[in-house]
C-alpha cells in the first residue's frame, strides 16, 4: 500500500529574515533536505507532495499549507527548516524536531524522536532533543502525523558548513 508523504520546505525566497549572516536563505537549505528525502524514498511506495511552492518564489501561507495538507491527507507531514539564532554568527547549534503541544499524539512523537536522531547522527550536529509547539503548520487534521525538524542552526559560525555541505 502506497504511503503518502507531504513536504514543507519552510520559508521561501522573500521572507524576511530568514538567511544566513552571508546571504543563504532558508529555503535553499530546506528545498534540498525536500528533494533529498524524495531521492531517498524514490524506490518505495510513496507519494510524495509538497505544499510549499517547489521553487521557492512564492511564500505560501500557513494557513494554505494546512489547507493543501488536509486536501492530500498524506500519513505524514514534515515541514523542514534551519534556526538561526539572532541571525548573526555564533556557537549555537543543533537540530530539534517539533510535534503538535495540544494532540501530544505518541506517533508524532516517536517519528520526532527518530528524525532528531537521524538528523543528529548524519550531520553531526547536538540532538536538542524532540519537543512540543503550537506552530501553525503542525494544526493540520488530527489523523495525519505532523512534525516540524529544525535542521540546525544556520547561523552558526561553527556548524553553517555542515549544512550546507550535507547531503543528509
Amino acid at each position: 500500500m502506497t504511503k503518502k508523504i507531504a513536504l514543507d520546505a519552510g520559508h521561501a525566497l522573500n521572507s524576511a529574515g530568514n538567511k544566513t549572516p552571508d546571504g543563504i536563505f532558508e529555503w535553499h537549505l530546506s528545498n534540498q533536505v525536500a528533494l533529498a528525502i524524495a531521492r531517498q524514498l524514490a524506490d518505495y511506495e510513496v507519494e510524495i507532495s509538497r505544499v510549499d511552492d517547489p521553487t521557492g518564489k512564492t511564500d505560501v501561507s500557513l494557513a494554505e499549507r494546512v489547507s493543501r495538507t488536509n486536501k492530500i491527507m498524506p500519513d505524514v507531514f514534515v515541514s523542514i527548516h534551519h534556526n538561526a539564532y539572532q541571525s548573526k554568527w555564533g556557537t549555537h547549534s543543533g537540530v530539534e524536531v517539533f510535534y503538535n503541544a495540544n494532540r501530544k499524539n505518541d506517533t508524532e512523537k516517536a517519528l520526532a524522536t527518530e528524525i532528531s536522531a537521524s538528523l543528529a547522527k548524519n550531520t553531526g550536529l547536538t540532538n536538542r532533543g524532540v519537543k512540543t509547539a503550537a506552530f501553525y503548520v503542525l494544526t493540520c487534521d488530527a489523523r495525519i502525523v505532523a512534525v516540524l525538524a529544525e535542521g540546525g542552526f544556520m547561523d552558526s559560525s561553527i556548524k553553517s558548513k555542515i549544512l550546507q555541505e550535507c547531503t543528509y
